[in-house]
């Protein structure tokens, strides 16, 4: 826990060894994942982030074993862009 983010150590995680970031977003608590990988925070779709910048891959593409930590953002600051969505932010790190 952090002031204005969650952050979930990803790396202690064994289940998600081998597979895909959908498959981490799915031991993450407070986020939602459906039957089809569509991740949902506060029961809408949140920005994904890689490494603190706004990525366009999907979360299929991002192998489990690259991720060290996932930061669940809920109420983003001034820092990040404010036009996406009022659900929060999804940092993988």
């Amino acid at each position: 826990m952090s002031i204005d983010r969650k952050i979930f150590n990803v790396e202690k995680n064994i289940t998600s060894v081998g597979g895909t970031a959908v498959d981490v977003m799915k031991n993450v608590p407070s986020v939602n994942v459906d039957i089809d990988g569509n991740v949902t925070l506060r029961n809408a779709a949140p920005q994904i982030f890689v490494g603190g910048r706004p990525t366009t891959m999907t979360l299929e593409q991002i192998p489990a074993d690259a991720i060290s930590t996932v930061e669940i953002i809920t109420n983003p600051s001034a820092k990040f862009d404010a036009s996406g969505g009022g659900s929060g932010i999804l940092n993988i790190v």
